[in-house]
């Protein structure tokens, strides 16, 4: 696949893989967020991202919940990438931005790149806020998706951001009090 005005190929490279990618995305490399906006072949990367910082996620999980948190952790890092890619398309409409779920998909999946530092959630005493840190640095990685995407000013694209991850975390509380 050939690379279209991104940084990573004015370091020389025609063709960037999946590790460079989630590197970039980890920097918030606004290139990256535009580049894989526009490619539909970066998909499978994208799907890519999501299982393996869902993988991380359960075995980060693993000294709470044992052996079953590495299924969980792949399940709920797909449905979580489907309903806040949905929750960004809905809060970024709001404030006046079109785009097609597809791209939404490709750069909220690469702003999950910094969770694949969630499988130190699992050391003893830091693990709780490693998790947090890594947590605001995917809403951070999120604004120059949304900025690339959208072509927002950046107080927008933090509103966006912010406003979506607020949405997403109410869902979670609203389906905990309804299911559980």
């Amino acid at each position: 696949m050939r690379v279209v005005n991104s940084s990573l190929a004015s370091e020389g490279q025609s063709e960037v893989g999946l590790v460079d990618r989630m590197l970039a995305a980890s920097r918030l490399d606004a290139d990256l967020y535009r580049e894989v906006s526009l490619n539909r072949a970066t998909r499978w990367q994208a799907l890519a991202v999501v299982l393996l910082v869902g993988l991380a996620n359960g075995l980060g999980l693993i000294q709470r919940f044992g052996v079953a948190s590495i299924l969980v952790g792949l399940i709920q890092g797909c449905i979580s990438w489907i309903l806040w890619s949905a929750v960004v398309v809905v809060v970024a409409f709001v404030v006046g931005g079109r785009r097609r779920a597809g791209s939404v998909m490709r750069a909220t999946a690469f702003a999950n790149s910094p969770g694949m530092l969630l499988v130190f959630g699992a050391v003893p005493l830091i693990g709780p806020f490693v998790r947090n840190l890594i947590a605001v640095w995917m809403v951070a990685a999120t604004v120059p998706g949304v900025r690339a995407l959208y072509g927002l000013q950046r107080w927008r694209a933090v509103v966006v951001a912010v406003g979506s991850f607020l949405a997403y975390w109410g869902l979670g509380l609203a389906s905990d009090y309804f299911v559980g």
